[in-house]
């Protein structure tokens, strides 16, 4: 084995373990209301509220974020329990990020992402933003192994999550990834996240000018 793809491994390894420790101080922090949180109370207010959504209160989240928020909010243990359900299912969408990038273009651009994301990675577990994430991945990394159905079903699954799907998976886009390399692929996944969290309008720019440059 070479030894650059012995330290590529090791790199990724190591990423994943930041990745899972975050998301534990994460979950211990997640009951503390209006303070280590994130949206997460938000998404609360909405999965508790009775009521018929969309009409007798807002919700500004799609048809199938509402699902997930409602049937978390079905589990016993309150606003605590919830908030370990959603942690758990971004924890579960960061590996599903993880193992699509390995399965599309291999374990460097796996190994650029989880330490890329890193830095921001605490808000990507207390947001929702990771499952459309996932989604695009999932479609973009079929469509580059020539999978015929997962480049329509992961689409769409994500837009019923997050409304911009549709526009992070756009065929321009997802052409430009399938041709570029294993790290050019991870930057362009960490920006989505980042313009997903906290630095939307930054990210967004930097991902533009990527796509300008790769096409």
């Amino acid at each position: 084995m070479p030894p650059h793809s012995s330290f590529g491994r090791w790199l990724l390894v190591t990423g994943i373990a930041v990745h899972v420790l975050v998301a534990a101080i994460c979950a211990r922090l997640s009951p503390i209301p209006d303070r280590d949180a994130g949206d997460l109370d938000r998404y609360y207010e909405i999965a508790s509220t009775p009521g018929r959504p969309y009409v007798d209160y807002q919700v500004e989240y799609p048809v199938g974020t509402l699902m997930v928020f409602k049937g978390l909010a079905l589990m016993p243990g309150g606003r605590t329990s919830f908030g370990l359900g959603v942690i758990g299912l971004d924890l579960l969408a960061d590996a599903i990020i993880i193992a699509s990038l390995v399965w599309g273009w291999g374990v460097p651009a796996a190994a650029v992402f989880v330490w890329a994301v890193a830095p921001m990675i605490h808000l990507v577990f207390l947001r929702m933003d990771a499952w459309s994430t996932a989604a695009a991945t999932v479609a973009v990394a079929a469509w580059r192994r020539d999978r015929p159905v997962a480049p329509d079903a992961a689409p769409l699954s994500g837009t019923l999550v997050r409304t911009v799907t549709i526009g992070n998976v756009a065929p321009r886009a997802a052409c430009s990834m399938c041709r570029s390399s294993p790290s050019r692929v991870a930057i362009c996944t960490t920006t989505r996240v980042s313009s997903s969290s906290a630095h939307r309008e930054t990210a967004d720019r930097t991902r533009r000018w990527c796509l300008r440059s790769w096409s």
